[in-house]
């Protein structure tokens, strides 16, 4: 099984690759996943999109066996349409789980990393909690290690703006959130890349 120390190293490798793809566009935040370090049809396994290929889903890239999706304008407002990228990297896997393509059918362990720049909104941690029940109700919990890793906490409100009076969660509330799950999903980790 892999260590923290490993896992940190595979979060800040991914926290870096992303970084690089995406420091001089315009997207605002970003978020990717490494299944194991291995492509993701395991039916399939030459069918991965060349590097840097488009998904047909358009939910991001798939690069160096790892899968990108990016949110292009700044942290989501009350009642904006604007999904954050952890939520599409959620449902995307959501829908890998549900057509048996993730975790293969070896009765192997598997870890997924996922690391986005901000740390989950409360929206989003919402559909993180939806994610690893559905691991559980698939009897998928003792076969999949889940790491979260993340570089800055979200703050949905900059001091001193309307936003700030909204009762929008900060980290204050999301933070303690997070560590929580790892209390009813043990195979559930939360770190934070400096």
């Amino acid at each position: 099984m892999a260590s923290m120390h490993h896992d940190a190293l595979i979060l800040r490798a991914l926290s870096r690759s992303l970084a690089s793809r995406f420091a001089a566009s315009s997207w605002k935040t970003y978020a990717g996943v490494s299944l194991d370090r291995v492509t993701y049809d395991h039916d399939s396994r030459s069918s991965l999109p060349p590097h840097g290929r488009h998904l047909s889903d358009n939910m991001g890239l798939c690069v160096d066996d790892e899968f990108m999706a990016t949110c292009p304008r700044e942290p989501c407002t009350l009642g904006s349409r604007n999904a954050h990228a952890e939520k599409l990297i959620l449902n995307w896997l959501s829908s890998r789980v549900n057509i048996s393509k993730w975790p293969p059918a070896d009765g192997q362990m598997h870890t997924l990393h996922l690391f986005t720049f901000l740390s989950p909104c409360s929206g989003c941690i919402h559909f993180l909690e939806s994610f690893l029940r559905l691991l559980r109700e698939k009897g998928l919990m003792w076969r999949i290690r889940f790491v979260l890793g993340y570089s800055k906490e979200y703050t949905p409100w900059k001091p001193g703006t309307p936003l700030a009076q909204r009762k929008v969660p900060g980290p204050d509330e999301t933070i303690p959130w997070l560590s929580n799950l790892q209390t009813y999903y043990p195979n559930f980790r939360v770190i934070k890349i400096s």
